[in-house]
């Protein structure tokens, strides 16, 4: 059965980047960065580009769990705001197709990912909405990692002995 690795977490804790490594680990993977199917400038969440987003995503997934070579898809994205509907909707579309789903999320203390969202150069306003919605992500309902003091490659290697358990 194919899997679904879905990770999550705060904005700036290293989401895309873990899943830049897991693709490279991976055989026969397919990796759904979420923000290819929204890249707007400026963005902003307006009705149009909600649905808009959710049908590429949809339709992304879609191919990526149909496509005969893929056996493990790997797709990021936050959780707050809006997303959390667009995402409940995307689900809603792929649920004809079987494959098992596997949420991992991904913290860190606050002081880090302040540290990491200055390291990305975010603007301080980003930053302070960042950890604003950091409280969303308590009490998780899936495998959690803290990557306060873990390497990028000591992430993915925790995804993956995750990935090797289930």
């Amino acid at each position: 059965m194919k899997r679904l690795v879905f990770i999550h977490g705060p904005n700036g804790v290293g989401k895309s980047t873990t899943c830049s490594l897991l693709h490279e680990k991976i055989s026969n993977s397919a990796w759904l960065e979420s923000e290819w199917a929204r890249r707007i400038n400026p963005f902003m969440f307006t009705h149009e580009i909600e649905t808009m987003t959710e049908e590429n995503l949809t339709h992304i997934l879609r191919s990526y769990l149909n496509l005969s070579v893929v056996e493990t898809v790997i797709f990021n994205w936050g959780l707050h705001g809006p997303r959390k509907k667009i995402l409940e909707r995307v689900f809603e579309n792929i649920s004809d197709i079987e494959y098992q789903y596997i949420p991992v999320q991904i913290t860190c203390s606050e002081q880090e990912n302040i540290n990491r969202m200055k390291k990305d150069q975010r603007s301080d306003l980003r930053i302070k909405r960042g950890i604003e919605i950091r409280s969303l992500y308590e009490n998780p309902k899936c495998s959690e990692i803290d990557s306060t003091n873990l390497t990028p490659w000591e992430v993915a290697e925790a995804v993956l002995d995750i990935l090797k358990s289930v």
